[in-house]
């Protein structure tokens, strides 16, 4: 048993992993830009950035499939993003954000994304300083 959020996302108070993924909810409400081609190729990288321009952060979620031959992706231009600015930067492989580490904007817009897993994925969220 749960109930909705004001989000109409059913949360359960015992779990712990729904609570994670509502914070990454108020991205969805942002921009949405595809970063990569949109392909179903099993060799091919699916990347996606969300951004909210009124508060200056968002995330990039990043699926290396299975049969890819590149462990790394290379972003042509992150959207949203003042090049001059700092951004704090965190990477979630799995459910544990990684320290946060902090970012000029410049680098931010092309960014490289590494995964040596495949398949594998990585969630990056950037919030301006």
């Amino acid at each position: 048993d749960g109930e909705l959020d004001s989000l109409g996302v059913l949360v359960d108070g015992n779990d712990t992993q729904g609570q994670d993924d509502l914070g990454l909810v108020v991205y969805w409400f942002g921009d949405f830009y595809p970063l990569s081609r949109v392909t179903m190729g099993p060799g091919d990288w699916c990347v996606w950035q969300y951004h909210r321009p009124t508060d200056q952060d968002g995330m990039i979620v990043a699926f290396r499939r299975q049969e890819s031959p590149d462990r790394e992706f290379s972003c042509q231009n992150v959207r949203g993003i003042d090049p001059e600015a700092e951004y704090v930067i965190t990477s979630s492989f799995l459910y544990e954000p990684s320290a946060p580490v902090s970012m000029k904007g410049s680098a931010l817009k092309l960014l490289k994304i590494e995964i040596d897993e495949r398949p594998g994925s990585v969630i990056i969220e950037y919030r301006r300083k």
